[in-house]
């Protein structure tokens, strides 16, 4: 019985120092700064703007931004 607890021990302390080998970051991840924008509108207003094949969630008129 002593060795089983020593084995669950051991497995544990093994496991602590494995979970510890992570960076961890606090800083927000940064978007690139838009280098222009598009506007697009469209007669009649609120077709679906598509961007690069897919949705974009945004309706005519109303502008997309350039990033490089």
């Amino acid at each position: 019985m002593k060795s089983v607890s020593t084995y669950v021990v051991i497995g544990f302390l093994i496991f602590q120092l494995v979970s510890c080998e992570q960076e961890v970051s606090v800083t927000p991840p940064t978007t690139p700064e838009p280098i222009g924008y598009i506007y697009i509108e469209s007669d009649p207003p609120g077709a679906k703007i598509y961007e690069n094949g897919k949705n974009s969630g945004k309706y005519t008129p109303n502008s997309l931004s350039l990033n490089s």
